[in-house]
C-alpha cells in the first residue's frame, strides 16, 4: 500500500475556477494537508472494470483516507451513462437532469383525451381513500360487459420521461375485499404490477419510466371478489 501526503482542496471552488479561467474566489478556498493511501483499487461497474479517467482523459487513481474509498465523480458517472457538469457559482457536481419534478412540465394523465378504453372510467372530481386524504382527478376501474380484463390506452408519442401515481383504496369501499391486478404497459412491454389494496392498507405510491414510450396502457383483471374499490390518482406525466 502507498501511502502518500497530498495537499487537498475543501471546496470545489478551485476545481470550477481551473475549468472556467475564473481566479477571483481563491481566497475562499480551505487547504488542508491529508494522507492518503494508494492501493491499485479497482473500479467494476455492472460486471466490467472501468478506468477512471478525468475530463482531459487522464488516468484518476482511487484513494482512501481514514476508512472511506475516494472515487472520481466524473468516472463514476460517466460510466453509469449520466453527463456530469460543474455548476462554479454553486459549486455544486451535477449528475444527470438537473431539473427537479417542481421544475420539469407534467401534466395529469386523466387531463389527457384516450385512445380507447373498455372496463375504465375517467373522472376530473374530488375522490376520497381509505386514510381520508382527498384528491382531485382518478382513474379507477368498472366490470366490462364480457367480464373480461378491463383496460385504458394513451397515445404518448415519446413526450414523456416518466409517470409518478398513486394507488388507494376508496373510502367508500374501506371494508371491502378485492381480487383485483393491475398492470402498467409501456409499447407491450410491462413496468409495473399492482395488486388490489385491501382494508386497512395505505395507499401506495409507484413511478414508471417512460422514456421513448409511445403507447401507454393501464389493465385491470378481475378476481372473485368486489371489483372497482381501488382507483389511481396523482397520475402526473413528466417531460
Amino acid at each position: 500500500m502507498n501511502k502518500k501526503n497530498v495537499l487537498m482542496l475543501l471546496c470545489g471552488v478551485l476545481a470550477g475556477s481551473l475549468c472556467f479561467g475564473s481566479v477571483g474566489v481563491i481566497s475562499a478556498i480551505e487547504y488542508k494537508a491529508i494522507t492518503v493511501s494508494y492501493d491499485n483499487i479497482k473500479l467494476v461497474i455492472d460486471g466490467k472494470q472501468v478506468t477512471p479517467k478525468d475530463a482531459t482523459g487522464k488516468v484518476v487513481e482511487p484513494f482512501i483516507h481514514e476508512g472511506t474509498t475516494y472515487l472520481p465523480v466524473r468516472a463514476v458517472a460517466e460510466a453509469l451513462g449520466k453527463d456530469v457538469k460543474w455548476d462554479g457559482p454553486a459549486k455544486t457536481v451535477i449528475i444527470g437532469d438537473n431539473l427537479s419534478d417542481d421544475a420539469k412540465k407534467s401534466v395529469m394523465l386523466h387531463d389527457l383525451k384516450e385512445l380507447r378504453r373498455e372496463g375504465f372510467l375517467v373522472y376530473p372530481i374530488k375522490i376520497t381513500d381509505n386514510y381520508d386524504k382527498n384528491y382531485t382527478g382518478f382513474l379507477r376501474p368498472t366490470y366490462t360487459p364480457t367480464g373480461k380484463a378491463g383496460f385504458i390506452e394513451y397515445v404518448l408519442d415519446g413526450k414523456y420521461s416518466k409517470m409518478k401515481g398513486r394507488l388507494i383504496l376508496d373510502d367508500r369501499s374501506r371494508s371491502l375485499k378485492s381480487a383485483e391486478t393491475y398492470t402498467i404497459i409501456a409499447d407491450g412491454k410491462t413496468l409495473i404490477t399492482l395488486e388490489a389494496l385491501q382494508p386497512g392498507d395505505k395507499p401506495v405510491d409507484f413511478e414508471v419510466d417512460l422514456e421513448k414510450c409511445y403507447l401507454l396502457r393501464i389493465e385491470v383483471s378481475y378476481g372473485a371478489q368486489n371489483w372497482g374499490t381501488n382507483a389511481f390518482v396523482n397520475m402526473e406525466l413528466f417531460e
